[in-house]
């Protein structure tokens, strides 16, 4: 620790090999962008370079999978998880699909390949980092990185006025949006003190300004709602898809709206956990599930209500990707409502998945469009797609099968991908998040339109002009294979790629006895760090040192999520179907807290008036207790279950205190020794 300007700073822990796969993308860049300036003309060179990179990135990121790497890095700046190693995947997909893609689009229009080339590999750095990012600075260092990257992708073509507009109104709402973001990030630092998620987790139990992380979360959603095209947050996305490119737009369309999805989820789901009986946490928690639940229905029906109406196969797309963010929102909700560590590391894993399977299919959709579409997208209308299906099979074929799975045809990626992130949010077995699912359902009904109208323009329409079949080149050809067999692999074998999304890391080099160790270990760290905190301490020293008077909770068995309610008769603790009166809050907290460690018999302060100050501490350290769980990487449920066991052998040991009336005038005159 070192001392500058009365400051303590941290010696930094310059872990190089955790992020080694984006420095790879970046050196690549950086290769790609010098090389470019003594050789301007050399198209093919740099996009091999980018393809090497993203290659080389790709092979490393899937060495870390299951290798020995640390679970964080840069003090806690960096993660190491499933989230960061499953969406880097889809980055790293997107960004070699659209090098692909670009051939054709690179030699028809004269742009600068080298350029091109090089801000594609630092919007995709942007992305890993975004994913990566366990730091608020983090993600929003590698979301500007990506968002100045792409303002000036989508303007790339500096002779069209379209693409001009396109790039001036992403920048401007991009900015303004960033702002939005910026400053939630600030309130979120003011109410915890922190810009680091883990610490941040750690203070939703008890942070400085309440207030604060409700207006923070607000501005957030907002912020990431832009990233992601979701509305009523969506009325850039139109405009600025139309002017940009159509090998750019296919590329906004899957990659910077997985990272965004990638730190929406870490930062909501991760960084702002809800913690039962925490009422900050709980009204945080039920606020931003409600408002993305209300924002992904609206998202639903605006994207797939505006692509009927559409006659540009581009514009359609656009409104497609809306529709399909509002999927892709279900399941995050769900992994918002996830009961269990496991049961929010699937969900977060089928959100990854679709975003892959969305990526696969729409960047084989943008593929013919960009192949078709002629010099500045001429030929995108519907009508320029009349009666080619058996004129030029193999794309019409090709492009109707991506139409299929992002209809959601059974054995598609699309149909897996839909199914994956539906589940989760029905398990939550909430009304709001139940009806989102049936309007998710509802909108791919409707979406069977505009996606059919293409198939049936294609095969069942005349042509009225001539008809010239487009060269394929090499790359464009790999890039449509790939993407048909994408979309036919990850339809029927899915279930691999979402077990694979869904483990840990280091799951493969963790023993299931070490766990089992670490486990039983569990509930002695944490009655170590917590001291004169540790449960059954209070209860013994500050509880069994006065006076007591027996308290008994007639619970059934396993029926341990206990919360206050206030009625007209007062105050009750609800556990399960069961309601016990309580008569006052003081009281209603302390049973709530022992009624959750599963605690039937145990002795209450004869003093009301000192219940209020234990029932806090009560709760303050079991919410620690729980959070040092997630810190030792176990198994969350089982070292829940050792500890639980550890507190009622020594509450057992006790006993429950001397026996007395319950609140009748006798026992309220009398007073504490």
């Amino acid at each position: 620790m070192s001392t500058l300007f009365l400051t303590d700073l941290l010696t930094p822990e310059a872990s190089v090999s955790i992020i080694m796969p984006e420095l790879v993308v970046a050196l690549a860049g950086v290769i790609v962008m010098l090389y470019d300036s003594f050789f301007p003309k050399q198209r093919a060179v740099s996009g091999a370079i980018a393809l090497i990179g993203l290659t080389v990135s790709a092979v490393i990121l899937a060495t870390m999978w299951g290798g020995n790497s640390p679970t964080s890095g840069w003090n806690g700046m960096i993660a190491h998880d499933n989230l960061r190693l499953s969406f880097s995947f889809v980055f790293l997909f997107v960004s070699a699909m659209t090098v692909l893609i670009s051939t054709v689009w690179v030699d028809r229009e004269n742009v600068p390949a080298g350029e091109y080339h090089a801000l594609l590999l630092f919007a995709t750095f942007g992305m890993m980092m975004m994913s990566a990012g366990n730091d608020l600075v983090v993600i929003f260092l590698g979301l500007e990185t990506l968002s100045i990257a792409t303002y000036v992708m989508a303007g790339l073509r500096r002779g069209d006025l379209k693409s001009n507009e396109s790039a001036m109104k992403y920048f401007i709402l991009g900015s303004f949006a960033s702002a939005f973001l910026l400053y939630g990030m600030a309130l979120i630092y003011g109410a915890t003190g922190s810009t680091n998620l883990t610490q941040i987790a750690d203070k939703v139990a008890n942070p400085n300004f309440p207030a604060l992380l409700l207006v923070g979360g607000a501005m957030l959603i907002v912020g990431f709602g832009f990233k992601i095209a979701m509305a009523p947050f969506h009325v850039w996305t139109p405009d600025v898809y139309e002017g940009a490119p159509t090998p750019v737009t296919g590329f906004m369309a899957a990659g910077p709206k997985a990272a965004a999805f990638a730190s929406f989820l870490r930062i909501f789901v991760l960084g702002l956990p809800l913690i039962a009986g925490v009422q900050s946490s709980v009204y945080l928690h039920d606020a931003w599930i409600s408002a993305l639940a209300v924002m992904a229905i609206i998202t639903i029906l605006v994207g797939n209500v505006a692509a009927i109406m559409q006659t540009n196969v581009k514009h359609m797309l656009t409104y497609s990707s809306i529709a399909h963010a509002g999927y892709a929102l279900v399941g995050f909700i769900g992994a918002g409502m996830a009961k269990t560590a496991a049961a929010r590391d699937e969900a977060i894993a089928s959100v990854a998945f679709y975003m892959l399977t969305y990526a696969v299919t729409n960047m084989g959709a943008f593929a013919i469009v960009t192949l078709l579409a002629e010099k500045n997208d001429r030929r995108a209308e519907f009508e320029d797609y009349n009666g080619i299906g058996f004129k030029s099979p193999v794309l019409a074929f090709s492009l109707s099968l991506f139409m299929l799975s992002l209809l959601g045809l059974p054995l598609t990626a699309g149909f897996m991908g839909k199914i994956l992130v539906f589940r989760p949010a029905l398990e939550a077995a909430n009304p709001l998040v139940t009806g989102l699912v049936i309007v998710a359902v509802i909108g791919s009904a409707i979406s069977a339109y505009y996606y059919l109208r293409l198939i049936v323009v294609m095969f069942f329409r005349e042509r009225t002009s001539e008809w010239r079949q487009p060269k394929m080149p090499l790359a464009m050809t790999t890039a449509l294979v790939i993407a048909i067999l994408g979309v036919l692999y990850f339809g029927i074998f899915a279930d691999r790629v979402i077990e694979k999304f869904a483990q840990s890391p280091s799951a493969g080099v963790v023993k299931a006895e070490n766990n089992q160790h670490r486990s039983m270990d569990i509930a002695a760290a944490i009655r170590d760090d917590m001291a004169d905190a540790w449960l059954p301490s209070i209860y013994r020293d500050k509880v069994r040192s006065g006076r007591t008077r027996a308290y008994k909770l007639d619970i059934p068995a396993r029926q341990n999520q206990a919360e206050i309610q206030y009625t007209l008769l007062g105050i009750e603790l609800k556990v399960g179907r069961r309601r016990f009166a309580c008569p006052e809050l003081a009281t209603a907290r302390y049973l709530r807290v022992f009624a959750r460690i599963g605690c039937r018999d145990f002795a209450l302060p004869y003093d009301i008036s000192q219940i209020s100050g234990i029932a806090d501490e009560l709760e303050t350290s079991w919410q620690r207790s729980l959070v040092l769980l997630d810190k030792a990487k176990v198994d969350r449920n089982e070292g829940l279950a050792r500890l639980v066991k550890a507190v009622r052998a020594e509450i057992a040991e006790i006993g429950p205190g001397e026996a007395m009336p319950l609140f009748d005038r006798e026992t309220k005159q009398r007073k504490v020794e």
